[in-house]
């Protein structure tokens, strides 16, 4: 029999081992494919301005910054952080650097230090540094240059300015200028002793108020002396505070503070004080009238006599020049308070006895004065006007009254009045007599300044008490 021989040297790779190289090769080739494409996929396209110069590039991040230092690589200046800005441009991957210059911008006499940008017109310069400039407005160099390089700015405003003086305002427009020139260009002059709101050289703004006060001879009295000043001043307020002169709260002035100051004018300053004073002052006590048929209707009693209380006052009280002129009440309070007075006042009518009633009492007159009397007549009264002198010597007169003398002695001082005091002639001295008097028609004639007086009087029933 013949054996089969095994082939020495190579041995049979199994197809189930070829197949799996064969997959592992394609795992790779997908790894690698998928690496590549993610690289490409991650890779932007980049430019970087730098105003004419421009840098493209692809890089595989978009961080400004990693821009910025990718551009440096490839020729960019580099950036000087206390002057230059970068900036993306919206969401792209362009990025603009600006370059930073200071411009030196001159206005109404001073000057400021500014960041500007080559590029920029000299207008978007201060307007991005909140200078804004109007249409008549004058710029040197010209709004639309544009920035190269650091530079000199200059601006004069074009203003509008009031000028006031002696009573007259003038409005004036200048571009630049000082006050001087607005004060000029309104037709004003300034003297040596004149005074102005503003030094003479400083630059004009818009809607400035330039105002001149003219040196004026003013006398001013106050604290009991009058003195001569020069003032450069409008009003009386003014001219008072120029002079150096202290004004009180409650002072009072004439001609008024806002006056207009005139050549020569007198101010005349009053002091005025005003003080709170307290003071301890009596309550007058009330009179009550009691009524007693025991007594004559003639007769009155003091009951109880009136005591006044005591009341704290306090009061506003205002001084002019030292002197009290008006006294105000701010609070009072009664500290004691009074007691009325007691009258007991007679209703029994005396019995007649030939028209006199004698007998010693009292009575109140018409102004509340209790007076003592000794002997009361009752009976006809009449009127005369007749002048020259009374029987007695006396002229005659209001208060001077003829009589009988033999009831009523010449020289007696009298109270004549109605009974019921309706009518009150008052006090009155027996000084002159007449037939009718004599004959006892007649018990007190009275005097009356008129005819008419006395025919309005007529007859009356009168009272004549005989005083002690």
């Amino acid at each position: 029999m013949h054996s089969k021989k095994r082939s020495a040297g190579k041995k049979k790779i199994p197809v189930r081992a070829l197949r799996r190289v064969a997959i592992a090769a394609v795992l790779v080739l997908i790894m690698l494919f998928t690496s590549l494409s993610t690289v490409i996929a991650n890779t932007v396209s980049v430019n970087v301005i730098d105003g004419e110069n421009t840098y493209s590039f692809d890089m595989g991040s978009s961080n400004i910054d990693r821009i910025i230092a990718k551009a440096e690589e490839m020729g960019l200046a580099p950036i000087d952080a206390a002057l230059d800005v970068y900036e993306r441009v919206g969401g792209t991957t362009t990025v603009i650097v600006r370059r930073g210059v200071d411009i030196i911008v001159n206005e109404a006499g001073s000057s400021t230090k500014l960041r500007a940008y080559k590029g920029d017109t000299v207008e978007q310069a201060l307007e991005a540094n909140s200078i804004l400039l109007k249409e008549k407005d004058e710029i040197n160099p010209a709004r639309e240059y544009i920035i190269d390089k650091g530079l000199s700015v200059e601006i004069n405003r074009y203003c509008t300015v009031t000028v006031t003086a002696d009573d007259v305002k003038k409005e004036v427009s200048l571009t630049g200028g000082k006050v001087r020139d607005a004060v000029i260009a309104a037709g004003f002059t300034v003297g040596a002793d004149d005074e102005i709101n503003y030094s003479i050289d400083k630059p004009l703004f818009d809607q400035m108020a330039i105002r001149i006060a003219r040196v004026k001879n003013v006398t001013i009295a106050a604290d009991g002396e009058t003195k001569a000043y020069k003032v450069a001043a409008d009003t009386v307020k003014e001219a008072i505070i120029r002079a150096g002169v202290t004004l009180g709260e409650h002072d009072r002035v004439e001609p008024k503070l806002s006056s207009k100051v005139t050549e020569g004018l007198l101010i005349d300053i009053k002091r005025v004080e005003i003080k709170e004073e307290k003071k301890v002052e009596p309550v007058k006590f009330e009179t009550v009238t009691e009524e007693s048929s025991d007594m004559y209707t003639d007769e009155t009693k003091v009951k109880t006599a009136g005591v006044e209380g005591e009341k704290e006052v306090d009061y506003k009280v205002t001084y002019v020049e030292g002197k009290e002129e008006a006294r105000e009440v701010i609070t009072e309070k009664v500290t004691k308070e009074p007691v009325s007075e007691v009258v007991i006042r007679g209703t029994k009518e005396r019995p007649s006895s030939g028209g006199a009633i004698v007998g010693n009492g009292s009575l109140t007159d018409h102004n509340g004065k209790t007076i003592s009397y000794r002997t009361v007549h009752n009976g006809t009264a009449s009127a005369y006007c007749d002048t020259g002198l009374t029987a007695t010597g006396y002229p005659a007169g209001y208060g001077y009254v003829a009589v009988n003398p033999n009831v009523i002695p010449y020289g007696s001082r009298l109270y004549i009045c109605s009974p019921d005091g309706s009518y009150v002639y008052g006090y009155a001295i027996a000084a002159d007599t007449g037939g009718a008097l004599m004959s006892g028609r007649i018990l007190v004639d009275l005097w009356m300044e008129s005819v008419d007086a006395c025919y309005s009087f007529g007859l009356q029933n009168m009272n004549v008490y005989v005083l002690d």
